[in-house]
């Protein structure tokens, strides 16, 4: 998945990620997000060196063809220890999703419709990153209604 995250002033962070396509018959397919996070460590007087804290809202939409729609959003509470090339992070995470289906016929008539609510609502994170020169490689587990693990490689340019 393409994203995209602008670091900016104040220990702050903006994320945005998607992509559009069609189906073979011309229907959208449309996969969209958007993030940020703000470092807490800042706002404590008390030096935390070497562990940051931040917080972060992140939301999601999936529309395929218009028959299927999906919306999440988390927010998130993360701590992270960083040495030279390599960070350590762990987090919560309190998560909300929904999906909408609904087939129609070709007068636009509903055939089917079904509405469906997450049941995920904390979610627990740990994993690494490893950055070497521009190149980030990540890994992680979460641990909630549902396990899972993800692995990405990106660029990175600070």
């Amino acid at each position: 998945m393409p994203q995209l995250a602008v670091g900016l002033p104040f220990s702050t962070e903006i994320m945005f990620r998607g992509f559009s396509t069609e189906t073979p018959d011309g229907d959208p397919i449309k996969f969209g997000g958007f993030g940020a996070k703000l470092g807490l460590t800042q706002f404590i007087p008390v030096p935390m060196f070497p562990i940051a804290l931040s917080a972060g809202l992140y939301g999601t939409k999936v529309n395929l063809a218009d028959i299927v729609k999906v919306n999440n959003s988390i927010f998130t509470l993360q701590a992270s220890f960083s040495v030279p090339v390599l960070t350590l992070y762990g987090g919560i995470g309190f998560e909300s999703s929904d999906m909408s289906v609904e087939v129609k016929d070709e007068a636009g008539e509903s055939l089917y419709k079904f509405d469906l609510s997450g049941d995920n609502k904390t979610r627990s994170t740990i994993g690494f990153r490893l950055k070497l020169a521009v190149l980030s490689f990540h890994a992680d587990y979460n641990a909630g209604t549902y396990k899972s693990y993800t692995a990405g490689i990106g660029l990175t340019l600070r």
